[in-house]
């Protein structure tokens, strides 16, 4: 038994020595974590535009990752606020070994029972360490659902099938997680040994605190998640290119989405872009966002629907600028050239042209830019759509 107590003694020392490694593995995580979302947006954003994924794709990329990062985020902010708490008890702790002293005590406190200052600091420090687990014990979970979410991107993306056959693809793997999960739980009641470190860490968790407890924690890091997620997709549906512009949209639109002045040149936009809100000279430099799904619609498009093009007395479709007419204060302008352009610091791909403006009298004008896009069957059905205010713009002619 001293034999076992003696080869024990490192693991109790580290136990209590945890707290080092804890508050710097936090630390650096966390730092990364909060530098991480921008990075998501904008991978999203690419695999939208330069791989052709569907929006929803994207979106759910987005919203899924973003959701992982806040939870994580969430657990290791709380962990080290619980530790400088823990730090300053420990700090007062060291500095008054006795604790309260009655004698000491003005006469309207004497006799007045407090706690002990140590075993305050113990409970904290057992919390602390709850809190740092759980993000180990999720890891466990979010996992394998990371990896086969990346893998059906990856199939997305080399067979270049459609976003239906994907969608239905998960669907079916959860059904198939959901029956294997079903019959997991029956084989461990026949063979009662789970001896995996994501089992036993589960049912530490559960058998310490309590089931219920355990899951009202989840769920309230979850709560706390969701504002966070949803400013993490704020303006995202800027690239939903298959819709035009909300009213919201149209009325109160934001700068940097189409002014290459005021948005930060190191990220992606979603529709078109002009150099200012204030124009001068004979030409107006525009950019349009470069969407894989283009070339598809191309296709479609120059099928059994050709004839839709004399109805809406649309030029002929040979490239993916074809799918877009501008217009200035409702004048048409036929563009022949476009220059295809890669950008410097975002790595967008666009196309670009010039638009004689000369004759623009001075003042405020309008472009707007329609669309001709073809919904997938997994929304509605294979028909052209025509989208009248895909993009919609305001510049001052000086």
């Amino acid at each position: 038994m001293e034999k076992e107590n003696t080869d024990l003694s490192w693991f109790k020392k580290l136990q209590k020595n945890s707290w080092n490694p804890e508050v710097i593995i936090s630390g650096l995580t966390l730092a990364f974590i909060l530098a991480f979302p921008k990075d998501l947006y904008e991978f999203s954003a690419k695999i939208i535009q330069d791989w052709g994924v569907n929006y929803i794709g994207g979106l759910l990329t987005l919203v899924y990752s973003s959701f992982l990062l806040n939870v994580f985020m969430i657990f290791l902010i709380t962990h080290l606020a619980l530790r400088f708490i823990w730090t300053g008890l420990l700090g007062v702790s060291y500095a008054f070994p006795k604790g309260v002293i009655d004698e000491n005590l003005p006469k309207t406190l004497k006799g007045i029972t407090f706690g002990d200052l140590n075993e305050w600091t113990m409970k904290l420090e057992r919390i602390c360490s709850l809190f740092f687990g759980i993000p180990v014990y999720l890891a466990f979970i979010f996992l394998p659902i990371t990896l086969f979410l990346l893998l059906l991107l990856a199939i997305y993306k080399i067979f270049n099938i459609s976003f239906f056959l994907v969608y239905i693809i998960f669907m079916l793997s959860m059904f198939g997680m959901a029956l294997l999960q079903f019959f997991f739980k029956k084989f461990y009641k026949e063979t009662p040994k789970a001896q995996n470190l994501f089992s036993t860490m589960g049912a530490t968790y559960v058998s310490n605190i309590g089931k219920w407890k355990f899951q009202l924690y989840q769920a309230l890091i979850i709560l706390i998640a969701i504002p966070l997620v949803i400013n993490d997709i704020k303006n995202f549906t800027l690239f939903f290119q298959e819709v035009s512009l909300n009213e919201n949209q149209l009325e109160w639109p934001q700068k940097n989405w189409y002014y290459e002045d005021q948005r930060d040149p190191t990220q992606r936009f979603g529709r078109v872009t002009i150099p200012s809100d204030k124009i001068s000279g004979e030409f107006l430099q525009l950019r349009i966002a470069y969407y894989g799904e283009d070339d598809k619609y191309l296709d479609l498009l120059n099928g059994p629907f050709s004839t839709t093009f004399d109805t809406l007395s649309w030029q002929k479709l040979s490239k993916a600028p074809d799918l877009y007419r501008i217009s200035i204060d409702d004048s048409v302008y036929q563009i022949s050239k476009w220059n295809k352009v890669i950008l410097d610091k975002s790595n967008q791909r666009i196309y670009e042209t010039q638009i004689p403006i000369a004759e623009l009298s001075t003042g405020f004008h309008e472009i707007n830019v329609e669309k001709l896009v073809m919904r997938m069957e997994f929304f509605s059905d294979s028909e052209p759509k025509l989208r009248k205010k895909w993009a919609n713009v305001v510049f001052f002619k000086e």
